[in-house]
């Protein structure tokens, strides 16, 4: 048998025993996120990705499924869905613009019928003195 195809389908096995696994240690957690040994070293000493330090043991631990959620966060948007976040925000802001519209414009129509009404009691006020 050929070492190459050899180290190929244990490399296979590996890939599967390891996708049955639930809780990763630091070894197997590089190879399963694909982030180099230093790299994982630096986010777990920032807190930048979920792990477990058990007391009194040596070595740090990662729950899979804790993983599969580190690694979906921050999914970036499509183009045509960027689109439609675009055309749903502006449909919002130019309703809004429309109530804030009707808003001014009541506004405006009391602030004139007010000015009209204090004419009218300052005329009145006038013609009493008289």
């Amino acid at each position: 048998m050929d070492p190459n195809d050899l180290n190929s389908r244990l490399s296979r096995i590996e890939n599967m025993l390891l996708s049955q696994k639930t809780v990763l240690n630091f070894e197997e957690a590089s190879v399963y996120t694909g982030l180099s040994k230093s790299h994982l070293y630096k986010l777990t000493s920032t807190d930048g990705i979920p792990c477990y330090k058990p007391t009194g043991k040596k070595g740090v631990y990662f729950d899979k499924g804790e993983i599969d959620e580190w690694l979906l966060k921050n999914q970036k948007i499509n183009k045509s869905e960027t689109e439609t976040v675009f055309k749903l925000k502006l449909t919002v802001a130019t309703s809004n613009i429309s109530k804030i519209k009707v808003l001014v414009i009541g506004c405006f129509r009391i602030l004139k019928l007010t000015i009209r009404y204090t004419i009218i009691i300052l005329k009145f006020m006038l013609f009493q003195d008289c």
